[in-house]
C-alpha cells in the first residue's frame, strides 16, 4: 500500500504538471488528496507492527483510507468540472456582448462627424455600460440588429436610426431580463 501511495502521487504530480486546462482547484484539490494519502499511508506502515495479529484489520483500513481517497479525488473532480463549466459560461456570454460593443464602436469611428455619429455614439455607451454577463432572448435580436446596421452603405437614412432605436430597445430589453435572472424574479 505504502508503494501504490507512492506510485498514485507520482502519477497525480506527472499527470496534472502536463495539462494546463485544469483549474488551479483541480490541481491543488488532486494534489493535496495523493499527498494526503500517501502520509496516512506512510503513518499506516509505521504503525503496522501493532496490527501483527490483525492483519484483516490493517487491511480493512488501508482500504477504508483508499475509498476515502478515491471519493474525495471524484468530489474535487465533479466540483471542478461544475466551476469550470459555470466559468466558461460567463466567457461566452461576456465575448457576445464584447463583439456587439466593438462593432459598434467601429461604426460610430467610422461615421464620427456625421448626422448618424451622435445616435452609434449613444448605442455604444448604453452597450458599454450594460451587464455583459448573462444571457437573455434578446441577444440574437440584437446581434441581428447590429450586423444589420453594419451591412447598410449609409447610416445617414431614416432606416438606420430606427435600426439604432431598435437595438436600443433590443438592450433595454436585455438588461432587464439579465436583471430579472440575476435576481430571480418570477
Amino acid at each position: 500500500f505504502l508503494l501504490l501511495s507512492e506510485v498514485l502521487a507520482g502519477i497525480v504530480l506527472l499527470k496534472f504538471s502536463a495539462w494546463d486546462n485544469n483549474t488551479v482547484f483541480k490541481v491543488a484539490g488532486r494534489t493535496s488528496i495523493a499527498f494526503t494519502y500517501f502520509f496516512v499511508t506512510l503513518i499506516l506502515f509505521f504503525v503496522s507492527g501493532f496490527f501483527f495479529f490483525m492483519p484483516d484489520l490493517f487491511l480493512l483500513i488501508q482500504v477504508l483510507v483508499l475509498a476515502g481517497a478515491a471519493i474525495a479525488y471524484i468530489l474535487v473532480t465533479l466540483f471542478a468540472a461544475r466551476v469550470q463549466a459555470s466559468d466558461q459560461k460567463i466567457r461566452d456570454d461576456r465575448r457576445l456582448m464584447e463583439d456587439v460593443e466593438q462593432n459598434v464602436f467601429d461604426l460610430a469611428a467610422a461615421y464620427k462627424g456625421k448626422p448618424a455619429a451622435a445616435s452609434l455614439e449613444a448605442l455604444y455607451e448604453e452597450i458599454r455600460y450594460s451587464d455583459k454577463i448573462g444571457q437573455s432572448p434578446a441577444d440574437d435580436r440584437l446581434v441581428q440588429t447590429v450586423g444589420s446596421l453594419q451591412s447598410l452603405e449609409s447610416l445617414d437614412t431614416e432606416e438606420a436610426e430606427k435600426l439604432i432605436e431598435e437595438a436600443k430597445a433590443l438592450l433595454a430589453q436585455r438588461n432587464n431580463s439579465v436583471k430579472q435572472s440575476k435576481r430571480g424574479g418570477f
